[in-house]
């Protein structure tokens, strides 16, 4: 099973892919914005935001389509990558309260900040 990660740009918004485990910096395949300064699998924060928080999603709600585990600040989807403590679906509570996390702002400010 391919363990990747998929995220949209927040500079260009544009959808990348990536396979986790390789050793290079993960850039946007369109505007060159670094993600990661590499593709390790992450253990219990985000790899392209260092946020620890996350959520279960799945095609439709149904998990036995496969589900992904989603970063509340960067959305960045894990598929077939275990992260400790993901909550079973997305909060709007969780998500908040991600949005004012430290992680997030960082987050926004290297895409805002990004030439």
């Amino acid at each position: 099973m391919n363990k990747n990660i998929k995220i949209d740009c927040p500079v260009c918004v544009s959808s990348n892919t990536f396979v986790t485990g390789a050793t290079e910096k993960l850039f946007c395949e369109d505007c060159g914005f670094l993600f990661a300064e590499n593709s390790q699998l992450p253990t219990g924060e985000c790899l392209v935001c260092g946020s620890r928080s996350f959520y279960y999603s799945s095609p439709f709600g149904l998990s036995f389509l496969g589900r992904d585990t989603v970063c509340y600040v960067c959305e960045a989807h894990y598929r077939n990558v275990q992260i400790d403590n993901p909550e079973r679906h997305f909060s709007e509570e969780s998500f908040a309260r991600a949005e004012q996390s430290v992680e997030a702002q960082r987050f926004k400010e290297r895409a805002e900040n990004w030439h």
